[in-house]
């Protein structure tokens, strides 16, 4: 099947079993790429009213056909489970390297099930799974864990792994790559990921998919890399990623304000786009991308002066900057940085605070449980 590895990994951890199954054709031309596959695979196998904090619960990760290839924006990652803050199907997407790592491994798909006895990695080489000892890195934030993993699996291998928070079962907590922390982070995947003891997916991979026809798949690479170019918002994403949207959406009443209450912030001008860029000390893209979106932040001045970490998403400006009637740049960069460390999704940690904020203000709750 071209484009397609054609096989999905099955990791049991309650019984450290890997089995490969095939990826059957009819599934493939119903679904196409990681959502649907990954939708399916919950649809069959799930049972109605399971506590997503179970070893029932399954955690599925895929990947597209075209992913891995040198199409633009197309290797990202998908995670999709029952989830503990909606209760129900969620998916989240990543981005990085880990998608395409994953492909070249030779896999469509991973399913995870079951629950470890012991915190546990499993550390994927082509053909060859591993189960191995976590204990050690139990607790570590996510830069250590990266560190530890690629220590002592490869240097280029690339993962997929949780935090403290994570482990600790909170709701919102994010799975995390390694690279530039591009998680897949709504829904509460790490905490379906803490409850089965895994602290870590580890890919390492060798082949690559396979094109049909190499002359004609080059020249629609070679048409959407010009209509790339040739967009108004290229360059804007390009140089600033989504922080070039922020302050346009701002005055387009799409920034959440004071808990989603107001739409005028006072002092919204420090994110526009000229203002932002001056933060930026690097370019970096998920695997192939063109776009280079990521950018890497360091701080000047102020209590956090000298931190440089990735930027914040726009998602992440409002909310930790508008929702919370916030306009300091240091505050948010500062704030997203430990959600990456602990892994917490930004979007429902801003979004948590902003609903303290304002429970405070209304006097239904108080110092004792601020």
């Amino acid at each position: 099947m071209y484009g397609y590895m054609g096989k999905i990994l099955r990791i049991d951890l309650t019984n450290k079993k890997a089995t490969v199954e095939p990826l059957k054709e009819e599934v493939l031309k119903k679904f196409i790429g990681g959502r649907g596959i990954g939708a399916k695979i919950l649809w069959d196998e799930l049972k109605p009213g399971i506590c997503p904090l179970s070893p029932e619960n399954k955690l599925v990760l895929t990947v597209g056909p075209l992913t891995g290839t040198k199409v633009q924006s197309a290797s990202r990652w998908m995670a999709q489970f029952k989830s503990p803050l909606t209760g129900t199907y969620f998916r989240s997407v990543g981005g990085g390297f880990f998608g395409a790592e994953l492909k070249f491994a030779g896999y469509e798909a991973i399913i995870v099930e079951g629950k470890a006895e012991k915190p546990t990695y499993v550390y994927i080489n082509d053909e060859n799974v591993e189960f191995r000892d976590a204990e050690r890195i139990w607790g570590m934030n996510t830069l250590a864990t990266r560190e530890f993993l690629k220590e002592e699996t490869d240097k280029n291998a690339h993962m997929v792994m949780i935090g403290p928070a994570g482990e600790n079962l909170v709701k919102f907590s994010a799975i995390v790559t390694d690279g530039d922390f591009r998680t897949a982070a709504r829904g509460g995947g790490g905490a379906v990921m803490g409850s089965k003891n895994l602290k870590a997916i580890v890919v390492k991979g060798s082949k690559r998919p396979e094109v049909y026809d190499e002359k004609a798949f080059d020249d629609a690479f070679k048409e959407q890399v010009e209509s790339y170019k040739s967009n108004p918002a290229f360059e804007g994403f390009h140089n600033l990623g989504t922080n070039f949207a922020v302050y346009p959406f701002y005055t387009l009443g799409h920034f959440p304000t004071y808990n989603f209450k107001q739409k005028e912030l006072y002092g919204a001008e420090i994110f526009q786009p000229e203002i932002l860029s001056q933060y930026v000390v690097k370019h970096s893209g998920c695997w192939g991308c063109m776009i280079r979106c990521g950018k890497v932040f360091k701080l000047t001045k102020g209590p956090y002066a000298g931190t440089v970490w990735d930027f914040p998403e726009y998602e992440t400006h409002w909310s930790f900057g508008g929702n919370l009637g916030n306009i300091n740049v240091e505050t948010i960069v500062y704030a997203n940085m430990l959600c990456d460390f602990y892994g917490l999704d930004t979007i429902s940690t801003g979004v948590a605070i902003g609903f303290a904020i304002e429970l405070y203000e209304k006097g239904i709750i108080g110092k004792s449980e601020t």
